[in-house]
């Protein structure tokens, strides 16, 4: 009886962790598409941007984790010096993205200069993370 009235509580509590973080990426969305809005994009390239930028950040917020943990695992405590500036690298990145939502269309240096920071920064820290990961 007990281990069933666990489970039971636990999908609950599941359930309602679920919910609120629907909830949070909801409101973050629909901010996005909001300031891409207000930056004079279209209704349909402001909820693409805020999806492309919600989707980039689920990616570095990934790779940075993952990079903690795979170097962290290689070199031990040591993983904190590279961890800083591999957070250093992300924030930028992140800022970078966060340009896609304001950035007017046409603007075809700007949109250069983002991508090319997002995927430069993804690479190297994709290809490190893998490295570690090998366990060289």
């Amino acid at each position: 009886m007990l281990p069933a009235i666990v489970i039971i509580v636990s999908l609950v509590l599941g359930l309602g962790l679920a919910y609120f973080v629907f909830i949070g990426v909801r409101a973050i969305y629909r901010g996005a598409a909001q300031t891409a809005r207000e930056a004079g994009h279209p209704p349909a390239g402001a909820r693409t941007r805020a999806l492309l930028r919600m989707t980039i950040w689920a990616l570095f917020f990934g790779l940075f984790y993952a990079f903690l943990y795979f170097v962290g695992r290689m070199i031990g405590w040591w993983a904190l010096i590279p961890g800083a500036l591999v957070a250093a690298l992300v924030i930028a990145s992140l800022l970078q993205t966060d340009r896609l939502l304001t950035t007017r269309p046409g603007a075809v240096q700007s949109y250069l200069s983002i991508v090319l920071t997002i995927v430069t920064v993804v690479a190297l820290l994709a290809s490190v993370t893998w490295y570690a990961a090998a366990g060289h």
